[in-house]
């Protein structure tokens, strides 16, 4: 019983020690002498990316961006199917009004693999917009930076986090340096430029029309029947 006492003396004696050593060690790294007072840790500011992006404009610009290629990609999608519907036409065709049961049975397999080909490229259609969404989201992203770092800097601050409820529960608003990053943004040049009015583009005359450019590595690509589904 005595040597139980003693063991679990040694063992408090232990953990306070460690405790103690580990404090020591902590005032050591955080003033460089031990027991001094602790150097003043460098505080965090806060920037909100959605309003930085409207207040620049930048949203309507971002989502017109998305909507243009999206508007490319359901043209190709569309001018793919006609040339699928086109190559089974002309191999019905070649096959005549009484195709054999051979010739049939190509023919429904011509078909499915078309289906097949453009449900694939269909679904290619959303990761891609993703894509180019978060490209345009990391390109601000990385032109915000220096208008931060420069103004937390300025505040003293050390490090400027994006505000996001899901992790960042609460934060004192005069950390917040979203008006100003906007404010230097706007005469740095960065705003987008303002729409024009309704009326004035529906005055204006169309200008010619050009031929599909394709977009590179983002192309949604035709087949010929020969290719079978991805």
């Amino acid at each position: 019983m005595a040597r139980l006492r003693v063991r679990r003396s040694l063992w408090v004696m232990l953990v306070v020690g460690c405790l103690a050593l580990t404090s020591a060690c902590q005032k050591f790294q955080d003033t460089g002498e031990p027991g001094g007072a602790a150097a003043p840790a460098g505080g965090i500011a806060v920037v909100d990316l959605n309003e930085i992006a409207r207040g620049l404009g930048r949203d309507q610009q971002m989502q017109q961006a998305v909507s243009q290629l999206h508007e490319e990609l359901q043209g190709q999608l569309a001018r793919m199917k006609d040339d699928l519907n086109a190559q089974w036409q002309a191999k019905s065709q070649e096959y005549g009004a009484n195709p054999t049961p051979e010739q049939q049975a190509e023919l429904e397999r011509l078909a499915e693999n078309m289906r097949r080909h453009a449900v694939a490229q269909q679904a290619k259609v959303q990761p891609v917009l993703v894509g180019e969404t978060q490209q345009l989201v990391r390109r601000l992203r990385e032109e915000v930076k220096p208008y931060a770092r420069d103004i937390a800097k300025a505040r003293g601050l050390t490090m400027v986090v994006p505000k996001n409820e899901n992790w960042l529960l609460t934060f004192d608003p005069s950390v917040d340096i979203t008006a100003d990053v906007v404010d230097a943004m706007k005469k740095a040049g960065l705003a987008a430029p303002v729409r024009e009015a309704a009326s004035e583009l529906a005055t204006r005359p169309a200008p010619p029309a050009q031929p599909p450019q394709p977009i590179r590595d983002r192309q949604i690509r035709p087949a010929s029947h020969e290719e079978p589904p991805n």
